[in-house]
């Protein structure tokens, strides 16, 4: 009989599920061989796991029994960006995936402390030491705007996986939603219901919702042509203008500004 653990679903939440064919090998290996790695779990209460639920969901399938080994980690958030590290070491993660889950550390890191406040600054703003941002963009030696931006994703992936469920988390961080990440962010702006319908009908769903979102610019009225009373006018007050400059002397320093005055009264 095997041993029951807690599954936390933060935590896993952080693990990107397998492929269909990395999940197949590795249910073969433990039917075949067991479980051959512990899983580890909190030693807080001896039985979350942190690392493995891919293992034990599968051992708990197979009857397999498996070993665990705690890991001491104080407060959650040391938890997650503990899982976080670990998942990052993966070598089979996808572009959007690491994103996330970067996005996700600097968001759980980025906490203030109680009593000490922590400011976060603009991606433009002079940089000033031990930011959140500019550790961690220091760690995995990337840019710390780009640190920013996956934070951005990382909170838009899980507002569209609440309205949506993990289903849609995991199509998008596979890749199988095919959504870039300007996509991802401005479809977490939209309604709840909006973003749930958009996921169920696809890419195309998402583009159209997308786009109905955007507010549409207003035409600015078309100027009505002068009438043939407006323009007679106005060619007597032209002329009435060059008199004026003749007296005084200076209708020779303005001839080219009096035949683009004419030039437009004829053109309008």
């Amino acid at each position: 009989m095997t041993t029951t653990l807690r599954v936390d679903k933060e935590f896993l939440a952080l693990c990107p599920p397998l492929s269909n064919e990395e999940a197949g090998l590795l249910e073969s290996s433990i039917e075949s061989e067991g479980c051959r790695e512990p899983i580890i779990v909190w030693a807080s209460d001896g039985e979350t796991i942190l690392d493995g639920h891919n293992r034990y969901r599968i051992c708990s399938k197979l009857g397999t029994d498996f070993k665990t080994r705690q890991h001491k980690i104080t407060t959650r958030d040391d938890a997650i960006n503990w899982i976080i590290a670990n998942q990052l070491m993966r070598r089979n993660l996808t572009e959007d995936q690491k994103c996330y889950l970067r996005g996700k550390r600097y968001n759980a890191e980025k906490k203030a402390t109680p009593g000490q406040p922590q400011k976060e600054c603009g991606q433009n703003d002079p940089i000033s030491s031990g930011r959140t941002s500019e550790r961690l963009a220091q760690e995995y030696d990337i840019a710390e705007a780009t640190i920013r931006r996956d934070a951005k994703y990382a909170e838009a992936v899980d507002k569209i996986a609440a309205s949506s469920g993990k289903k849609a988390r995991d199509s998008i961080l596979s890749g199988d939603a095919k959504l870039t990440k300007t996509d991802t962010i401005k479809l977490a702006e939209l309604p709840k219901e909006t973003q749930k319908e958009a996921m169920e009908g696809g890419l195309e769903a998402v583009k159209k919702a997308i786009e109905k979102s955007k507010p549409k610019k207003s035409r600015k009225p078309k100027a009505e042509r002068p009438s043939a009373l407006e323009r007679r006018a106005a060619r007597a007050a032209l002329r009435k203008l060059e008199d004026i400059l003749t007296r005084i002397g200076v209708a020779g320093q303005c001839t080219k500004h009096l035949n683009a005055i004419r030039s437009e009264i004829e053109d309008a």
